[in-house]
């Protein structure tokens, strides 16, 4: 199972493996920027908890102020939030290999009412097996 996100950037989640011990998903992420003459494409595998998916998805429906997805290891996230009847986009991702090197990457914009409709459509919508 996938979730294509096309709107403010591109975003991939595919579906490769699943843990019933603790309801968790393992994704295979990828992700596409681009602005200007810029281009910035990041792919990785993160477990994403269950109870923190349906949590994002509520918070999503509801959106008093803010909504994020984070992997188990905190190193990922994807939050939106609403503030004064503006509606901003936040995506990051770290990874730190054990000799201590780091790759960071984020990506934060405005988006329309539109853009975060899609957005949790595509999440309320994605198939759940828990």
């Amino acid at each position: 199972m996938s979730l294509q996100l096309e709107k403010p950037i591109k975003i991939s989640f595919e579906e490769i493996e699943i843990d019933d011990h603790i309801p968790s998903i393992k994704f295979s992420f990828i992700t596409d920027v681009e602005q200007f003459s810029n281009f910035l494409q990041y792919k990785g595998d993160l477990w994403i908890d269950c109870s923190v998916w349906d949590q994002f998805v509520n918070d999503l429906i509801t959106l008093k102020d803010i909504a994020v997805l984070n992997d188990m290891d905190e190193m990922f996230f994807i939050k939106i939030e609403k503030t004064k009847g503006i509606i901003e986009f936040c995506w990051s991702v770290t990874r730190q290999s054990i000799s201590n090197d780091i790759i960071q990457s984020s990506y934060k914009t405005v988006i329309s009412e539109d853009i975060f409709n899609h957005i949790k459509t595509q999440f309320v919508d994605y198939p759940k097996w828990w």
